[in-house]
Protein backbone atom coordinates (compact mmCIF):
# COMPACT_ATOMS: atom_id res chain seq x y z
CA UNK A 1 0.00 0.00 0.00
CA UNK A 2 3.30 2.49 0.65
CA UNK A 3 4.07 1.80 -3.02
CA UNK A 4 0.60 2.22 -4.56
CA UNK A 5 0.15 5.67 -2.23
CA UNK A 6 3.69 6.87 -3.42
CA UNK A 7 1.97 7.03 -6.73
CA UNK A 8 -1.48 8.53 -6.18
CA UNK A 9 -3.44 5.05 -5.99
CA UNK A 10 -5.22 4.10 -3.15
CA UNK A 11 -6.41 0.52 -3.05
CA UNK A 12 -9.75 -0.08 -2.58
CA UNK A 13 -10.52 -3.75 -2.97
CA UNK A 14 -8.30 -6.94 -2.67
CA UNK A 15 -8.54 -10.34 -4.14
CA UNK A 16 -6.78 -13.17 -1.94
CA UNK A 17 -6.84 -16.56 -1.34
CA UNK A 18 -7.92 -17.27 2.48
CA UNK A 19 -5.34 -18.22 4.52
CA UNK A 20 -3.84 -15.15 7.07
CA UNK A 21 -5.88 -12.98 4.74
CA UNK A 22 -9.10 -13.49 6.73
CA UNK A 23 -7.94 -13.22 9.80
CA UNK A 24 -10.23 -11.10 12.19
CA UNK A 25 -7.69 -8.22 12.54
CA UNK A 26 -7.20 -7.61 8.95
CA UNK A 27 -10.70 -7.21 8.36
CA UNK A 28 -11.20 -4.79 10.91
CA UNK A 29 -8.26 -2.67 9.20
CA UNK A 30 -9.90 -3.22 6.13
CA UNK A 31 -13.06 -1.47 7.51
CA UNK A 32 -10.98 1.43 8.91
CA UNK A 33 -9.76 1.79 5.88
CA UNK A 34 -13.07 1.62 4.11
CA UNK A 35 -11.10 -1.18 1.61
CA UNK A 36 -12.88 -4.51 0.85
CA UNK A 37 -11.46 -8.15 0.20
CA UNK A 38 -12.52 -11.05 -1.66
CA UNK A 39 -11.73 -14.68 -1.94
CA UNK A 40 -10.86 -17.42 -4.14
CA UNK A 41 -12.62 -20.56 -3.75
CA UNK A 42 -10.63 -23.55 -1.90
CA UNK A 43 -8.51 -25.03 -4.30
CA UNK A 44 -9.24 -22.27 -7.05
CA UNK A 45 -6.06 -20.48 -8.01
CA UNK A 46 -7.47 -19.93 -11.46
CA UNK A 47 -9.63 -17.21 -10.09
CA UNK A 48 -6.89 -14.91 -9.75
CA UNK A 49 -5.19 -16.46 -12.88
CA UNK A 50 -3.28 -12.93 -13.72
CA UNK A 51 -1.84 -13.00 -10.55
CA UNK A 52 -0.90 -16.99 -10.55
CA UNK A 53 0.25 -16.05 -14.35
CA UNK A 54 3.00 -13.84 -13.40
CA UNK A 55 4.07 -15.59 -10.23
CA UNK A 56 4.41 -18.97 -12.26
CA UNK A 57 6.57 -16.51 -15.20
CA UNK A 58 9.12 -14.99 -12.66
CA UNK A 59 9.60 -18.17 -10.97
CA UNK A 60 10.72 -19.57 -14.32
CA UNK A 61 12.21 -16.89 -15.18
CA UNK A 62 14.44 -17.20 -11.55
CA UNK A 63 14.88 -20.62 -12.31
CA UNK A 64 16.49 -20.21 -15.65
CA UNK A 65 18.65 -17.56 -14.39
CA UNK A 66 20.38 -19.67 -11.55
CA UNK A 67 20.64 -22.46 -13.97
CA UNK A 68 22.29 -20.31 -16.24
CA UNK A 69 25.28 -19.29 -13.81
CA UNK A 70 25.29 -22.56 -12.53
CA UNK A 71 26.18 -23.58 -15.69
CA UNK A 72 28.57 -21.07 -16.37
CA UNK A 73 30.08 -20.69 -12.69
CA UNK A 74 29.38 -24.03 -10.86
CA UNK A 75 31.82 -23.23 -7.83
CA UNK A 76 30.37 -20.23 -6.78
CA UNK A 77 26.39 -21.10 -7.90
CA UNK A 78 23.97 -22.75 -5.46
CA UNK A 79 19.90 -22.82 -5.31
CA UNK A 80 20.67 -20.92 -1.84
CA UNK A 81 20.92 -17.82 -3.97
CA UNK A 82 16.79 -18.18 -5.30
CA UNK A 83 15.81 -15.25 -3.08
CA UNK A 84 18.08 -12.94 -5.49
CA UNK A 85 17.34 -14.94 -8.74
CA UNK A 86 13.45 -14.36 -7.35
CA UNK A 87 13.29 -10.41 -6.79
CA UNK A 88 15.55 -9.94 -9.82
CA UNK A 89 13.46 -11.86 -12.38
CA UNK A 90 10.53 -9.60 -11.05
CA UNK A 91 12.53 -6.47 -11.34
CA UNK A 92 12.62 -7.78 -15.19
CA UNK A 93 9.38 -9.00 -15.55
CA UNK A 94 8.20 -5.47 -14.18
CA UNK A 95 10.18 -3.43 -16.07
CA UNK A 96 10.21 -5.43 -19.58
CA UNK A 97 7.36 -4.06 -22.19
CA UNK A 98 4.64 -6.27 -23.71
CA UNK A 99 4.69 -6.87 -26.73
CA UNK A 100 0.59 -6.78 -27.33
CA UNK A 101 0.66 -2.55 -25.87
CA UNK A 102 4.70 -1.87 -25.67
CA UNK A 103 4.24 -0.95 -21.92
CA UNK A 104 5.58 -2.52 -18.78
CA UNK A 105 3.90 -3.74 -15.80
CA UNK A 106 5.42 -0.94 -14.07
CA UNK A 107 4.26 1.32 -16.44
CA UNK A 108 0.87 0.35 -16.54
CA UNK A 109 0.76 0.32 -12.79
CA UNK A 110 2.29 4.07 -12.38
CA UNK A 111 0.49 5.35 -15.19
CA UNK A 112 3.52 6.80 -16.26
CA UNK A 113 5.56 6.16 -19.49
CA UNK A 114 9.39 5.31 -18.26
CA UNK A 115 12.39 5.22 -21.12
CA UNK A 116 14.18 1.80 -21.70
CA UNK A 117 17.01 2.08 -19.67
CA UNK A 118 16.50 0.42 -17.07
CA UNK A 119 16.94 -2.74 -18.92
CA UNK A 120 20.02 -1.13 -20.93
CA UNK A 121 21.09 -1.50 -17.01
CA UNK A 122 20.57 -5.22 -16.73
CA UNK A 123 23.39 -7.30 -16.54
CA UNK A 124 23.51 -11.23 -16.70
CA UNK A 125 22.67 -12.48 -12.66
CA UNK A 126 25.21 -14.77 -11.12
CA UNK A 127 27.99 -13.23 -13.50
CA UNK A 128 31.29 -13.00 -12.34
CA UNK A 129 31.73 -9.16 -11.23
CA UNK A 130 34.69 -6.76 -9.76
CA UNK A 131 34.12 -4.50 -7.72
CA UNK A 132 36.72 -1.51 -7.27
CA UNK A 133 39.13 -1.36 -3.82
CA UNK A 134 37.38 0.76 -0.97
CA UNK A 135 40.52 3.15 -1.00
CA UNK A 136 40.11 3.11 -4.64
CA UNK A 137 36.10 4.87 -4.29
CA UNK A 138 37.13 7.00 -1.64
CA UNK A 139 40.10 8.68 -3.65
CA UNK A 140 42.88 7.18 -1.73
CA UNK A 141 45.84 5.65 -3.82
CA UNK A 142 47.42 2.24 -2.72
CA UNK A 143 50.40 0.73 -4.26
CA UNK A 144 51.27 0.02 -7.83
CA UNK A 145 51.14 -3.74 -8.13
CA UNK A 146 48.36 -4.54 -5.31
CA UNK A 147 45.12 -5.85 -6.65
CA UNK A 148 42.61 -3.18 -7.28
CA UNK A 149 39.61 -5.11 -7.76
CA UNK A 150 37.92 -8.34 -5.47
CA UNK A 151 35.90 -10.98 -7.03
CA UNK A 152 32.30 -10.95 -6.38
CA UNK A 153 28.89 -11.98 -8.02
CA UNK A 154 26.22 -9.67 -9.14
CA UNK A 155 23.00 -11.26 -7.60
CA UNK A 156 20.85 -8.44 -8.85
CA UNK A 157 19.77 -4.30 -7.66
CA UNK A 158 19.23 -3.23 -4.58
CA UNK A 159 15.48 -1.84 -4.31
CA UNK A 160 16.58 1.06 -2.09
CA UNK A 161 18.95 2.79 -4.57
CA UNK A 162 19.44 3.44 -8.39
CA UNK A 163 19.38 0.54 -11.09
CA UNK A 164 23.28 1.78 -11.03
CA UNK A 165 24.05 0.22 -8.11
CA UNK A 166 24.30 -3.92 -7.87
CA UNK A 167 24.06 -6.16 -5.04
CA UNK A 168 27.21 -8.50 -4.98
CA UNK A 169 28.29 -11.64 -2.78
CA UNK A 170 31.96 -11.42 -1.86
CA UNK A 171 33.24 -14.53 -2.87
CA UNK A 172 35.89 -15.23 -0.32
CA UNK A 173 33.58 -14.07 2.56
CA UNK A 174 29.50 -14.87 1.17
CA UNK A 175 28.90 -11.45 2.14
CA UNK A 176 26.18 -9.28 0.10
CA UNK A 177 26.60 -5.95 -0.49
CA UNK A 178 25.36 -2.76 -2.54
CA UNK A 179 28.33 -2.00 -4.73
CA UNK A 180 28.76 1.20 -7.55
CA UNK A 181 32.40 0.85 -8.67
CA UNK A 182 31.72 -2.53 -10.71
CA UNK A 183 32.69 -4.30 -13.34
CA UNK A 184 30.25 -6.97 -14.78
CA UNK A 185 32.05 -10.43 -16.56
CA UNK A 186 28.88 -11.08 -18.43
CA UNK A 187 30.07 -13.71 -20.35
CA UNK A 188 31.52 -15.56 -17.79
CA UNK A 189 35.35 -14.97 -19.61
Amino acid sequence: ELECARHGIKVENYHTDNGIFSSNDLQVELENNKQHISFSGTGAKHMNGAAERSIQTVVNSARAMLIHASTHWPDETSTDLWPFAMTYAAWIHNHTPSTDHHLSPIEIFTSTRINCEYLRRARVFGCPSYVLDPRLQDGHKIPKWNVRARLSQFLGFSPKHSSTVGIVRNIDTGYCSTQFHVVYDQTFS
